[in-house]
């Protein structure tokens, strides 16, 4: 066998090339993954851009999640934080729900923190999908994000856990590190489209023998076309006529509680649908709005500031009069002062448990001005 003497000068510039492509491997961070479909998607709606706030190895996440080294703050860059829809990054069930916070755990036990969010407790329990609503990022100084909004985000399975492997976000692995506030600044920007949902409105209360209307609100319809289909699941039966989004009928004589659902299709895998309770009582009614030409309306066209918040006074009226007004304003939230001094948000575009707490509230209405801010 004949061996071939290889030139020094060649050895030295492999050897020097192998030491670049490997020192670029090891030092290049963070790096994109291999899957084309990431199992975790940004917690918030395709195109908006954020960035790391506070990455791993933090003395705020250390102390505040037990140790936790590897949680990440997520601040938005294209808009304010304050206000941004939440939504699932991965599929699963809700097993625990704060004032701030929020877990979704999946077919796998991996369960994802999420905290310094406005959720409804209703949440708990409940299965979601990936791109479903689950509340608000909240305002400065509330839910706990020491007056800086933003999303607290994390991974657990029998104890902490990096986002690598199939559990990149967006495609964006951030390996474990001993580096203080390791991948600050890193960027992303989500591609989570948020799925359809459906709200049939807030529970009412009718006199017997009256006729009534629900109407469902669809928010993110994806395909081509939409489907409704109402139907009673309780309570006295009704002669119950639909007709797409609306359903009508006449009130029974009898008093008691009736119970209504609507689903809709809209030509995606996913069916979304929402229950509505309607009380016949003879001694109380919804109320009807302030007289005046002027209730369930604003004094004056909100002017939303670049941070996407409006100051306005609402006339008076009820709860879906404010949420109507709301709305035509382009709104996605509206936060309201209490009696007692505190703020309750009123969460727009989505299912009916995310404004429970805010209906039951304000069950009366609202019986003359009150100032009230507008988010974005």
């Amino acid at each position: 066998m004949s061996h071939r003497r290889i030139p020094l000068f060649a050895l030295l510039i492999g050897v020097v090339t192998f030491a670049v492509l490997y020192l670029g491997a090891t030092l290049t961070a963070p790096a994109r993954a291999e899957a084309a479909d990431p199992m975790l998607s940004f917690p918030a709606p395709a195109g908006s851009a954020w960035r790391v706030l506070a990455g791993y190895n933090t003395v705020t996440h250390s102390v505040a999640d037990g140790g936790d080294m590897y949680a990440v703050d997520l601040q938005r860059t294209d808009a304010p934080s304050e206000g941004t829809p939440v939504l699932a990054p991965i599929g699963g069930t809700v097993r625990f729900v704060s004032s701030s916070c929020a877990t979704i755990r999946d077919a796998a036990g991996t369960s994802v923190l999420l905290c310094h969010i406005l959720v409804p407790q209703s949440l708990r329990n409940q299965v979601v999908v990936r791109g479903q609503r689950l509340g608000v990022v909240a305002p400065p100084g509330e839910a706990g994000n020491n007056g800086v909004a933003h999303i607290h985000m994390a991974l657990s399975l029998n104890g902490a856990l990096p986002f690598t492997g199939t559990y990149t976000i967006e495609g964006i692995a951030l390996p474990a590190t001993t580096t203080s506030n390791a991948y600050a600044d890193t960027a992303f920007v989500s591609t989570n489209r948020e799925v359809a949902s459906v709200d049939a409105g807030a529970d009412i209360t009718v006199r017997p023998s009256t006729p009534v209307t629900l109407t469902a609100l669809v928010s993110n319809p994806s395909g081509a076309g939409l489907a409704y289909a109402w139907t009673q699941i309780a309570g006295t039966s009704v002669a119950l006529t639909s007709n797409g989004p609306t359903a009508t009928f006449t009130a029974p004589s009898s008093t008691g509680a009736l119970q209504f659902r609507v689903a809709i299709s809209d030509g995606s895998p996913n069916v979304a649908s929402d229950t509505v309770v309607v009380n016949v009582s003879t001694t109380s009614a919804t109320p009807t709005p302030v007289a005046g030409a002027q209730s369930g309306r604003f004094a004056a066209t909100p002017v939303f500031t670049s941070s996407g918040q409006a100051l306005a006074v609402f006339r008076g009226g009820t709860v879906a009069q404010l949420e109507a007004a709301a709305r035509a304003a382009q709104a996605n939230g509206v936060w309201v002062q209490d009696a007692s001094g505190g703020y309750q948000l009123l969460i727009l575009n989505g299912a009916t448990f995310l404004r429970d707490a805010f209906v039951a509230r304000f069950a009366a209405g609202f019986a003359g001005d009150i100032a009230v801010t507008l988010v974005r």
